[in-house]
This record gives C-alpha cells, structure tokens and sequence, in this order.
C-alpha cells in the first residue's frame, strides 16, 4: 500500500474532517435504526488500496498543546516532517 498523509487545518482534528463514523466498516446505525453511509476519507482511501495516515497538530483533537500553550506553524511543519519520516520508514522508503 503507497501511504498518505492527510494534515487538517489549524481549527479541526482529523477526526471529523477525515474520518467520520457510520457505514460498514464502523457498524453504526442512525436514530431510526437506519445503516449509515461511510463518510470516512481514510476508508475509501484504504479501500482504494492506499495506506492513509491523518495527524493532529498539537493541542488539537487528541493531543495536548506543548508548553507554550500555542499553535504555531513552524512547530506544524517539524511536527509534519517527523510524521513524515516516521511513515517512510515504516513503508521501507528511506
């Protein structure tokens, strides 16, 4: 599988911009018993024979802010390299 980094804006977690819950894969059903529709990006993705990653920049979705308490973009792209390597050698690209 070729991997893929999905990054959200400063403002969102991954979670609901790439990975919303319903459809098969997570078994959920709506009020009125319904099956839901997959609206998930990282399903269709590895549906689709690709290997997605999605990250939370820090203090965002599930992950703590550092010790100044901000969000500041050079600190996103570090943080974004370091995924980065940490997928290609994980997939054996570097």
């Amino acid at each position: 599988r070729h991997p893929v980094l999905m990054l959200h804006g400063r403002t969102w977690s991954s979670v609901p911009v790439y990975h919303l819950l319903g459809g098969p894969h997570s078994n959920q059903t709506g009020e009125l018993g319904e099956t839901c529709e997959s609206r998930s990006t990282m399903e269709a993705l590895y549906d689709a024979g690709l290997q997605p990653y999605a990250v939370d920049f820090r203090g965002f979705g599930g992950t703590p802010k550092d010790w100044t308490g901000g969000v500041e973009p050079d600190r996103c792209v570090c943080d974004a390299e370091t995924v980065l390597r940490w997928i290609a050698r994980r997939h054996g690209l570097l």
